[in-house]
C-alpha cells in the first residue's frame, strides 16, 4: 500500500484531496481579546454538545463501548452530539498516524506538501467515518 507502480497512495488520492475544504493563514494576527472569545464560544458549545443527548439511545445500555477508559481517549460522551462531532476526526487521526508510522502510507511529515495532503486525507477520512457513523 506505500507504493503503487512508483506512486504513492497520497499521491493517487491528490485529485479528491484538493477539493477538501481548507482554512487559509490569516493576514494578520488576532489580539488576544478575540482569541479569548472564540476559545470560550468554542468551549462553550463543546460543552452544550457533550450534556445534549441524542434521540434513540438509551444512555443505561450496557456496552463495551461506554468504558470510561475509552471515552478518555476518544475525548467523548458517548450518546451525545460531541460524540458525533468529535469521534470521527480522532479515529480517523488516530488510524492515519499509525498507517503513517508503520510506514504503510509513505508520507514525508517534515515537507510541507506532504503535510498538506496528509491534513486532506485526515480532513476525508473524517467525512467518511462522519457519514458511516451518521448512517448507523
Amino acid at each position: 500500500m506505500a507504493s503503487t507502480g512508483g506512486r504513492r497512495f497520497i499521491d493517487i488520492m491528490e485529485p479528491i484531496l484538493r477539493l477538501m475544504p481548507t482554512v487559509p493563514k490569516p493576514r494578520e494576527a488576532l489580539g488576544m481579546g478575540s482569541r479569548l472569545f472564540w476559545t470560550f464560544l468554542a468551549v462553550t458549545v463543546y460543552l452544550l454538545m457533550s450534556i445534549t443527548p441524542l434521540y434513540g439511545l438509551s444512555p443505561t445500555t450496557p456496552s463495551f463501548f461506554l468504558s470510561p477508559a475509552i471515552a478518555s481517549i476518544l475525548g467523548i460522551t458517548f450518546g451525545t452530539l460531541a460524540q458525533l462531532g468529535i469521534t470521527p476526526i480522532v479515529v480517523a487521526g488516530i488510524i492515519l498516524e499509525i498507517l503513517v508510522f508503520s510506514d504503510m502510507i509513505n508520507v514525508d511529515l517534515e515537507d510541507p506538501e506532504d503535510q498538506a495532503k496528509f491534513n486532506a486525507l485526515l480532513k476525508l477520512l473524517a467525512i467518511v467515518f462522519g457519514l458511516l457513523e451518521a448512517i448507523a
